[in-house]
C-alpha cells in the first residue's frame, strides 16, 4: 500500500510539472527536477525518479493565410471596394462621436458612441450628388486639414477609401465650398438613419 501511494504521488507530481510547463509557452528545453538521494532501503521500494521532462514547444503564431477572415481586416473598418465614403463627426458640448459609412449600393451604417450600429437604405438618387462632389477635381484638390480655434467645435472628417483621401475640418474653419457641400450631403444621409 505504501509503495502504491508513492507511485500515485510521483505520477501526480509529474502531471503537475507537465501542466505547469505547458502554460509557460517557453522554448523546447528540458525541465530539470531533483529529488533527494534515496537510502538503500527506500531505493528498493521507491518509484523511479524522472530527472528531465522536455517542455512542449509553443504553437506557431497563425499566419495571414491561416487567420480567420475577420482577423485580417482592422476592426470597425469595412472593405473599401464597396464603400463610397466614411464620414465622422465628433465634438460639440455633448461630445458627439458618430461615424457614417456610405456604401455604393445605398446602404448606410451609423455607429454612435454607444457602439451600436444603425442601418438604413438610401436610393441611388440620394447618393448621386454626394458621389459627384467626391469625384470632382475640387474635392480631390482639398488640403488634408482645415482648422479653426475655439471651444466645443464640431470636427468633421471624410475619408474616400477608393483613393485613400481623408479631409478634416471643423466649425468656423475657412474651407472651400465643395467640402461644406459634401458635409451637408453626409448630414442628410445621416438623417435617414436616425
Amino acid at each position: 500500500m505504501r509503495y502504491l501511494s508513492r507511485i500515485v504521488v510521483a505520477v501526480l507530481a509529474l502531471l503537475l510539472a507537465a501542466c505547469g510547463a505547458a502554460d509557460t509557452g517557453g522554448a523546447s528545453q528540458p525541465i530539470a527536477t531533483s529529488a533527494p538521494a534515496p537510502t538503500a532501503a527506500a531505493a528498493a521500494t521507491a518509484a523511479p525518479v524522472l530527472t528531465a521532462v522536455p517542455a512542449p514547444t509553443a504553437a506557431p503564431a497563425p499566419t495571414q493565410a491561416t487567420r480567420p477572415a475577420d482577423e485580417t481586416k482592422p476592426t470597425g473598418q469595412p472593405a473599401s471596394g464597396d464603400v463610397v465614403a466614411i464620414y465622422r463627426k465628433t465634438g460639440g458640448i455633448a461630445g458627439v462621436d458618430e461615424t457614417l459609412t456610405v456604401y455604393a449600393d445605398g446602404r448606410l451604417s451609423l455607429l454612435g458612441r454607444s457602439g451600436a450600429a444603425q442601418t438604413a437604405q438610401a436610393q441611388p438618387a440620394d447618393l448621386g450628388k454626394l458621389q459627384s462632389l467626391l469625384a470632382s477635381p475640387d474635392f480631390a484638390g482639398l488640403s488634408p486639414r482645415y482648422q479653426a480655434s475655439g471651444a466645443d467645435l464640431f470636427n468633421y472628417q471624410i475619408t474616400i477609401p477608393s483613393t485613400g483621401q481623408t479631409v478634416s475640418t471643423m466649425d468656423g474653419a475657412q474651407a472651400p465650398a465643395v467640402l461644406g457641400q459634401a458635409i451637408t450631403e453626409m448630414e442628410q444621409l445621416k438623417g435617414m438613419v436616425k
